[in-house]
């Protein structure tokens, strides 16, 4: 009979509601089952909001944890299934971004486009970042989008203002090595076509343009800081070859130049 009410207890015990509110482990009280509330995600697997506090026994008595998610992505953040972070993500992960940025360096030119230059005094190089859509992929520390640009190097000639524009439109690849997009260092690269326009004095100094074509390519590496959960800024530096030229005037040039671009 003794040995039946010991097998039996456990069993009735564990079938009887407990108020662990009632419970008190040293000075500390412990948090009842309604406080912690499991979540699920879209597989099915079991989520917990990163703001409900935990109670462990380690070195030097009771601690309050925090359980870690797994990933904080925009869409379970809005949803409600989890709340973003900023001690594990720097900024939200999100679905696609957006990017503006400028810069400024200097422009380089082959044959007698170098020469062209150099008769002249520098005014101003400056690189536009007009409009940029990424997404990302392999656990938000590598996005893939189009960048539109356009670059323009202005300097003088015998009292006369000459400005080349160059507009490119590449594939851009970035990869973060931070906890995500938009976080820590990082290297970049783009493939694309570029245009830049001919200019051409015809009689009773009408002036026509026309643009020609060629290939671009751009490596680059920097440094990105987030500003919160939906912002960031991307301290970097570029090299930047496009090759397009026209009458042996423009051929190759490439562009140094040190960028600022805003990820949203």
């Amino acid at each position: 009979m003794k040995y039946l009410i010991i097998l039996l207890f456990p069993l009735w015990a564990f079938s009887q509601d407990i108020d662990l509110d009632d419970l008190e482990l040293g000075d500390v009280d412990l948090p009842s089952f309604s406080e912690i509330e499991i979540l699920k995600g879209p597989k099915g697997e079991q989520k917990y909001p990163s703001t409900i506090k935990y109670l462990s026994n380690g070195p030097g008595g009771i601690h309050e944890s925090f359980p870690t998610p797994k990933y904080a992505d925009k869409k379970n953040i809005d949803e409600g299934e989890i709340k973003w972070d900023e001690n594990i993500y720097p900024s939200k992960n999100e679905d696609y971004y957006l990017s503006f940025g400028l810069g400024s360096g200097g422009l380089s030119y082959n044959g007698t486009g170098e020469d062209f230059k150099a008769w002249g005094t520098p005014e101003l190089t400056l690189s536009l970042d007009l409009f940029g859509a990424y997404w990302p992929k392999f656990s938000h520390n590598f996005m893939y989008g189009v960048l539109v640009n356009l670059l323009l190097d202005q300097f003088s000639v015998n009292n006369y203002s000459v400005t080349q524009y160059q507009l490119t439109s590449s594939l851009s690849l970035y990869y973060f090595l931070g906890a995500n997009i938009g976080s820590g260092l990082y290297v970049r690269g783009e493939l694309g076509i570029g245009m830049i326009p001919v200019l051409t004095l015809g009689a009773e100094s009408k002036v026509s343009a026309s643009w020609l074509w060629g290939g671009n390519w751009l490596l680059g590496a920097g440094y990105a800081f987030p500003l919160g959960e939906e912002t960031r800024l991307l301290f970097g530096f570029t090299y930047a070859n496009s090759y397009t030229s026209f009458s042996n005037l423009y051929e190759a040039n490439g562009a140094y130049l040190f960028s600022l671009s805003a990820l949203f």
